[in-house]
């Protein structure tokens, strides 16, 4: 769902098939792109692209787009020669009404030896997030990086706790063997966070979220819930099944008839960041293909049943079977409306308990804590509300560093401007002190509400004493602003 600057709706799906790929014997990789607007056209508005370097290439993988159903639906179907190729973290933007919002996903190696318990996880300012995965290799082996960025006090962690996460933490995050930064078969995870409370919503969030059913997740911007495959509806109450999804409920991933079909199974789907990724209703697993667990349902099989004995409900939709009732204390057509009032929040309207969303993509220093080595099934942990983030000082560079190397070795440079709205990428620029930008590589750049980071490559070799670079930012009143970085290097 994407809410447009005149306040229409835009009901919009990624739908990433085989998120973890085996590149000999797949044939039908895709990530498919699903518009639910009848009067909206997705041909030539969107935007596909790598988010950020995860692999041995910043190319993005060969692919064919085709486009039907009224050019609503828009697939990008991976050429089988690409193999590898296809791996890593990718966005799709797409423009609307004024309105750019991206949907991200993440594809992975189906054998590879770390993997990540979940790839997308989705926090509020000021929560506590953890990064777990499961993986046979020694603790030693392990190293964890944000971004391009390696992370300090991560060195042999299965898991990884950040605490009071902030907005300038969302991003991807990637867990890899030692020396193998930049190969296939690595853990990704894409962060995003809330820039309100839990429960919260509006341009100060100052507004309370309603109560969204069955994994909705109230949208910072609208107040409206964003519902999750197998649901819809104002507060997502309407159950749908295995085989649907869209905010309008109208897709289909077989053409069966059959609502409740496994026609989704071992799909992948995405909805406007900061909604993170799910599998179909009545599935999880990091490859979408394990049903839920009695007593369970939904997607990601997250929901708990409320039928009397509880496990006696459908793994997609939570519906009561065998002429089973609901619990006490609940009702609805699969029992998850409370019969009796919820407690209300500050006089404004009543919830339980609820996740929204709204980002995009930075780069910062990450504060972290130490964290077991036990891989977790928890994903985030809720904490106390905290006071709206102060709007950020419009155009300033707010940081610019470095990954330290070894002599000869490529570096990675990360500049971060703010600016409300944040500056273009051309009005940004990396070059030595001399001021030639020669071997100095471009590799990319993300953009949130206020940040735009950009990341440059070079390759240099230093005696003892090391190289100056310069981060340049021209503002649009003409003038201009930098920072200086001094380059060092472990050794010769």
């Amino acid at each position: 769902m994407v809410v447009t600057s005149n306040g229409y709706i835009v009901d919009l799906t990624l739908v990433t098939n085989h998120p973890l790929l085996d590149p000999p014997n797949t044939h039908d990789q895709y990530i498919g792109v699903y518009l639910g607007q009848k009067d909206a056209s997705i041909r030539d508005n969107i935007t596909f692209d790598r988010i950020i370097r995860t692999i041995d290439t910043t190319r993005l993988p060969n692919f064919i787009g085709t486009v039907n159903e009224g050019q609503r639906i828009r697939k990008l179907i991976f050429e089988q020669s690409i193999q590898t190729k296809a791996l890593g973290a990718f966005y799709v933007a797409l423009e609307y009404e004024g309105t750019t919002r991206l949907t991200s996903t993440v594809v992975l190696m189906h054998n590879a030896p770390i993997l990540p318990e979940q790839t997308t996880l989705t926090v509020h300012v000021g929560e506590t997030v953890t990064f777990a995965v499961a993986t046979n290799l020694t603790e030693d082996d392990l190293r964890w990086r944000f971004n391009l960025v390696g992370i300090h006090g991560g060195k042999g962690k299965q898991s990884l706790t950040l605490e009071n996460v902030q907005l300038n933490q969302t991003g991807v995050y990637k867990c890899f063997a030692t020396g193998k930064g930049w190969d296939a078969k690595n853990a990704i995870f894409l962060l995003h966070v809330v820039r309100c409370p839990a429960h919260r919503w509006g341009s100060e969030c100052e507004h309370t979220c309603n109560e969204c059913l069955n994994g909705g997740k109230c949208d910072v911007d609208s107040g409206e819930c964003v519902c999750p495959p197998g649901f819809n509806g104002t507060t997502c109450e309407h159950v749908l099944g295995s085989n649907r999804f869209g905010q309008d409920g109208s897709f289909s991933c077989d053409s069966s008839g059959d609502d409740h079909s496994p026609g989704c199974r071992g799909k992948l789907f995405c909805l406007p960041d900061p909604f993170g990724c799910t599998c179909a209703a009545g599935f999880m697993g990091i490859n979408c293909t394990t049903e839920c667990n009695p007593g369970t349902y939904g997607a990601n099989c997250l929901q708990e049943c409320h039928c009397s004995p509880l496990n006696i409900c459908t793994k997609d939709t939570g519906e009561c079977i065998d002429g089973t009732a609901c619990q006490e204390g609940w009702t609805g057509v699969n029992c998850q409306v409370r019969t009796s009032p919820i407690e209300e929040v500050d006089g404004d309207t009543p919830i339980p308990g609820t996740k929204s969303a709204s980002s995009g993509f930075t780069s910062s220093t990450i504060p972290i804590v130490e964290a077991t080595t036990q891989a977790s099934t928890s994903a985030t942990t809720p904490a106390t509300p905290t006071i709206p983030p102060q709007p950020v000082p419009s155009y300033a560079i707010s940081s610019f560093n470095y990954t330290k190397v070894n002599n000869n070795e490529p570096i990675t440079m990360v500049c971060v401007v703010t600016g409300l709205p944040p500056p273009t990428s051309e009005n940004i620029s990396v070059s030595n002190t001399a001021g030639a930008d020669e071997g100095i590589i471009f590799l990319g750049t993300n953009v949130t509400e206020s940040t735009r980071t950009s990341w440059y490559e070079v390759t240099v070799s230093l005696d003892e004493a090391p190289q100056n670079f310069t981060c340049l930012l021209r503002k649009p009143d003409g003038e201009s602003v930098s920072k200086d970085l001094a380059v060092s290097v472990y050794g010769k």
